[in-house]
């Protein structure tokens, strides 16, 4: 009979296998796009989203791990220190490029170009990744996994993405 500790650890899997198709799905859309119309704000939102696919992909690693194991990965677990500090340093890439890439369409006067595929992506991320970024967070904390509530964070750095890629076509 599963543990409560073991349902939740497949049950975070499954959350991460999906998101990270989605991420991979949302990654490549976005770059077809931004490359069609020459989109520095879709080409940030694509990089996001591949900073986003890394953390993710490092987190199915981390929580299959624990799952062939069987040995409890708590916040001071060696792997699990490991997999967060990994993410936090994901996160860290993603604000510096966001902040190189907007000072750089502001140096450039560049508003987002318009892009039917775009637009579709950000509108899809601005209701599929809030609610993954939500899952994640709770997951995260009923298994006390600081590496998944870093992971939840990136899902929320998209999903701020998206939101603003649409606030600005409108």
């Amino acid at each position: 009979m599963e543990s409560m500790r073991e349902k939740r650890l497949r049950g975070a899997l499954e959350l991460e296998l999906l998101s990270v198709g989605w991420i991979m799905t949302e990654s490549i859309l976005s770059a077809i796009a931004a490359y069609r119309v020459g989109s520095l704000s879709l080409s940030a939102f694509s990089v996001d989203s591949a900073v986003e696919l890394v953390s993710g992909m490092l987190l199915v690693a981390r929580l299959f791990i624990e799952i062939q194991s069987g040995v409890q990965m708590s916040a001071k677990h060696a792997v699990e220190r490991w997999t967060s500090g990994f993410i936090a340093v994901c996160l860290f890439v993603l604000a510096g490029y966001i902040a190189v890439k907007s000072g750089q369409a502001l140096r450039l006067r560049e508003g987002p170009e318009l892009s039917i595929l775009g637009l579709a992506v950000a509108a899809a991320s601005s209701v599929v990744t809030p609610w993954l970024a939500v899952q994640k967070l709770r997951y995260g904390r009923e298994l006390d996994s600081p590496s998944l509530v870093g992971d939840a964070m990136c899902s929320f750095t998209c999903a701020y993405m998206s939101w603003t890629l649409l606030a600005v076509w409108r």
